[in-house]
């Protein structure tokens, strides 16, 4: 009887073994060779799901996630511990991926140029409330670990946002080869670009790109200025456009809170994702070019520096001709010969950038060989509000240039035969006989 019982307990002893053996291999099958380290606990299993928005253009490749679970993510039915990298595809999408429930850490491969921001449902890292998609909040980060425990598991969002790129185009008008330091400052950083201005074929001009990232998910600001604005100097147009030619920014911002003399000029606007803007600097200075001609028309501007008059002509006709070759509207103009005199004393005219106007002025022919020389100078003024006071008051900044260039008159010869000398007369007096 004895024996009996002890064959009775052996026989239960080894049915109990045998179902655990059973257990295990089922495990073993299942979960691919981890069945000795999941024997003794049976885990949960749970879900990771893995949603992918692209803000703006898409790359050329799939976008790749490395994944490591606590307790080893399902691969082709098998448990797989370590790492585990799966992909979605450019434009966006989402995965999901069965795992034994625990911690698990997803980690974006990051593509140069784009910024990336994520966030999962339940995070135990890396809260943040920048901004958020589909509720989820998102931090400036390309991992993340959280929880994945139970049949919802863990819900991990990534948004990339894809490169802007902003171009920098700077002139000057007269062409000056000096460089000219502008700053940007799009959030993450300001970058100085010195860009000296260089022979194109069509004058003195330059271009530099930039390329940047977004310092937020929904937007972010480009601020971009020229600082200081180079000694003599006056911004005369900055405009900043999208990749459509349209205008984007505020009116430009003009301070005189740098340096006496020295204005500077800035704008800001909002930039997207993956889009292109184009900025341009023009400066101008004061650059005149005077052309001094004498004629005997008065009703009309010489086309001669110099004439010959005869001794029968009465009057010249000098014709002074201006020609705004600056980059600055002139508004105030003085004339002064130094045989004439004054012409023009602060005359109100608007001479705008390649305009030209002329004087003409009628006096006696000189009976010397006479040059003359005259200046034409031109001014205009800049006002420039004063932020930091609290009553309304102004620089003023006055911005001159003058020309100066000659015109003579000189004596026909008189040695010619009197038939070939014009104005010259003949006279004939009677013969008087012996």
């Amino acid at each position: 009887m004895q024996e009996r019982k002890r064959s009775i307990i052996y026989s239960g002893v080894m049915a109990a073994v045998a179902l655990v053996l059973s257990v295990a291999l089922l495990q073993l099958a299942q979960f691919g060779g981890q069945a000795t380290a999941r024997a003794e606990t049976q885990l949960d299993a749970s879900t990771l799901t893995i949603t992918k928005t692209v803000m703006g253009s898409a790359p050329s490749s799939d976008w790749a996630f490395v994944i490591v679970a606590q307790n080893g993510v399902e691969v082709d039915n098998q448990l797989v511990e370590g790492a585990v990298t799966k992909t979605i595809p450019a434009i966006g999408g989402s995965l999901s991926l069965t795992m034994a429930a625990g911690y698990v850490t997803v980690t974006e491969v990051t593509k140069p140029g784009y910024a990336v921001w994520s966030g999962c449902l339940g995070s135990a890292y890396g809260f943040a409330s920048d901004a958020q998609v589909n509720g989820i909040s998102l931090a400036y980060t390309n991992m993340q670990t959280t929880t994945a425990v139970g049949p919802i598991g863990a819900i991990c969002e990534f948004v990339n946002v894809a490169p802007f790129s902003l171009t920098v185009i700077k002139d000057a008008i007269p062409d000056s080869s000096q460089p000219f330091t502008i700053s940007v400052n799009t959030g993450v950083g300001v970058q100085e670009l010195d860009i000296p201005l260089v022979d194109d074929g069509t004058g003195l001009s330059n271009t530099a790109v930039i390329t940047g990232v977004m310092e937020a998910v929904t937007q972010t600001w480009a601020f971009v200025q020229e600082d200081p604005m180079p000694e003599g100097w006056l911004p005369t147009n900055l405009q900043c456009v999208d990749e459509n030619g349209e205008p984007v920014g505020n009116e430009p911002l003009r301070s005189a809170g740098v340096s006496p003399g020295r204005p500077m000029d800035n704008i800001y606007f909002e930039v997207m994702a993956g889009k292109q803007y184009t900025c341009t600097f023009t400066n101008g200075a004061p650059e005149l070019t005077l052309d001094k001609t004498v004629g005997t028309d008065p009703a009309v501007c010489a086309t001669t520096q110099q004439i010959a008059v005869q001794d029968d002509e009465d009057e010249v006709t000098y014709c002074f001709k201006v020609t705004n070759t600056g980059g600055l509207t002139m508004t105030t103009h003085g004339l002064e010969d130094d045989k004439l005199g004054v012409l023009a004393t602060d005359l109100d005219y608007t001479l705008a950038p390649g305009a030209s106007t002329f004087i003409t002025h009628t006096v006696p022919a000189p009976t010397i060989e006479t040059t003359n020389v005259a200046t034409w100078t031109a001014s205009m003024t800049y006002t420039v509000p004063i932020p930091q006071l609290t009553v309304a008051q102004f620089e003023i900044y006055t911005f001159t240039a003058s020309s100066t260039t000659t015109a003579t008159v000189t004596l026909a010869p008189t040695n010619l035969d009197p038939d070939d000398q014009p104005g010259v007369k003949r006279l004939f007096l009677p013969r008087i006989g012996r």
